[in-house]
């Protein structure tokens, strides 16, 4: 592989891992505070922090967004993906949720073969299909008793339609990246969040917070949203959309191990053999970039 192949992997997989540490830092915050407040604080925090390098090249900044109105989009993407996966959960079961979510990665291969005109070969199958059972496996523990007798389908329908607006997300990413650069993808992204995210709280009455919300928030805010999110859009210029989405499920890894090792979370041989098939899907990546 070359040095340009590796560090555009490493910056993916770098990305991963820190979104997956979004988790259970949620967790620790949603025990006291509502998901709205932490969703409208952490892109509050984001777009406070991305501001002043925003206004380094302010009037170049400027015509580039004015002039490309449709980077915008990717911030209605992603809020409508919190948002609708939020209202999911309140009618399905985190266990159907966390499932319907691992699609995200067949439909970022399907987008991305229709709209980006992206190649898929036997080893991206092979490497989708690792990821996907690896995902699935560290996501349910394979628990899947009752599954489809609990939840609604209008549940699982919004969690569906999440799934569809996050893929729209990477896909859209990956397109504008090549154009404008990792920064001016991810600025009026985390605007355009913050700025719908504004009605939401107010309207829901949730704009409160306390100090762990506030810390969670500012966390969430540099280490899941503004570094990861320029670590991915980097990543993006070299590598495609789907390569992504097989390496993605190294998120939900992440997020098991850090909860294993700072919230006490059980980590079981089963959901360790999750773990080995997504390692695997990357060194399948690895490998198809190397050749």
């Amino acid at each position: 592989m070359s040095n340009t192949g590796n560090k555009h992997l490493l910056a993916l997989v770098l990305s991963l891992l820190m979104w997956g540490t979004s988790f259970p830092a949620m967790k620790i915050a949603l025990a006291t505070n509502h998901p709205f407040s932490i969703i409208f604080y952490r892109f509050l925090f984001a777009f406070l922090v991305l501001i002043p390098f925003f206004a380094v090249r302010f009037k170049e900044n400027i015509k580039i967004a004015r002039e490309n109105k449709e980077l915008f989009i990717l911030g209605v993407f992603n809020f409508l993906g919190m948002m609708l996966q939020l209202s999911g959960i309140k009618y399905t079961t985190s266990t159907k949720s966390v499932i319907i979510t691992q699609l995200l990665l067949v439909v970022v291969c399907v987008l991305a073969y229709f709209i980006l005109k992206e190649k898929l070969d036997g080893a991206k199958i092979l490497g989708i299909i690792f990821s996907l059972v690896g995902a699935v496996i560290l996501s349910t523990n394979l628990e899947f008793k009752g599954l489809l007798d609990k939840g609604t389908v209008k549940g699982d329908l919004l969690v569906l339609a999440a799934v569809f607006f996050w893929a729209l997300f990477v896909i859209f990413t990956r397109k504008f990246t090549l154009r404008f650069g990792g920064f001016m993808v991810l600025f009026p992204s985390v605007a355009a969040t913050c700025i719908l995210s504004i009605p939401t709280v107010i309207l829901s009455g949730k704009l409160p917070i306390n100090t762990i919300g506030l810390l969670v928030s500012l966390y969430l805010a540099i280490f899941s949203s503004v570094i990861p999110t320029l670590l991915f859009n980097y990543a993006l210029k070299e590598l495609d959309a789907i390569t992504s989405s097989i390496i993605g499920p190294v998120e939900v890894l992440s997020a098991a191990l850090i909860s294993y090792i700072f919230l006490g979370e059980r980590l079981t041989l089963l959901e360790m053999s999750g773990g080995f098939f997504v390692i695997l899907s990357v060194y399948i990546v690895t490998i198809k970039i190397k050749k």
